[in-house]
């Protein structure tokens, strides 16, 4: 049978469960500490950050086929309340910038995007994977100018590490959906000349799952 290029493949996944040796997080495991979240106390940008588990080495979340099933988890997310205004898909994990004005809601957001996008990857490869995302998301409260502009190059610059000549044009995030002045002040270094017809084909994405600024720091640094 022949393959599908675009196709999500596994590798090192288990056919079985049960208890084995050296089985359960080790002591120097990289997964994130079940402590405290901060405390959200006002409507407010959010840095989130959602690695695939460890074991999960054959998927490559900078895909075609991927992408596709993000813009839908993303569309069902936003029924419950997330709010993404910029985001980038790295190899195996996202980068998300995100508004939300309490934990709770912010909880309620990531848990339907992580599920349903769970739920899409699996019926895409029969249902072989039992656990997609790490215990928990990382996330970082931006409470100044400084901190959400660091943030924004972070999450929109991270792609361009592996690029042997650094431009904007990185069809796995949001960077499209900025104007070009704001790309200019915030990517000075960096390349701007995206064909019209490329602009033009982002304006509905941008539509379908960012959502624009609130927050009055967030819409400072977008505007």
């Amino acid at each position: 049978m022949k393959k599908d290029k675009n196709q999500l493949q596994l590798k090192g996944t288990s056919g079985h469960g049960g208890s084995r040796v050296g089985s359960g997080r080790p002591k120097n495991s990289k997964f994130i500490s079940h402590v405290e979240r901060p405390h959200i106390k006002r409507n407010m940008a959010i840095h989130v950050n959602l690695h695939l588990k460890e074991t999960l080495t054959s998927i490559n979340l900078r895909t075609k086929d991927f992408f596709k099933l993000f813009r839908q988890a993303v569309k069902t997310a936003r029924r419950r309340g997330l709010r993404i205004v910029h985001y980038s898909l790295m190899h195996n994990h996202l980068h998300l910038i995100i508004e939300a004005a309490s934990n709770e809601e912010l909880s309620k957001g990531m848990q339907s995007f992580a599920l349903s996008l769970s739920k899409l990857v699996n019926h895409r490869v029969n249902r072989r994977i039992k656990k997609l995302w790490q215990d928990r998301y990382w996330m970082r409260l931006l409470p100044s100018p400084r901190e959400i502009k660091i943030a924004l190059q972070y999450v929109l610059k991270n792609p361009q590490k592996k690029f042997k000549n650094p431009t904007v044009m990185d069809l796995y995030s949001s960077v499209l959906a900025m104007s070009i002045n704001i790309i200019e002040k915030l990517f000075p270094d960096l390349k701007f000349k995206p064909p019209p017809d490329l602009v033009d084909r982002f304006k509905p994405l941008k539509k379908e799952i960012l959502n624009r600024p609130t927050s009055y720091l967030l819409k400072q640094a977008l505007t």
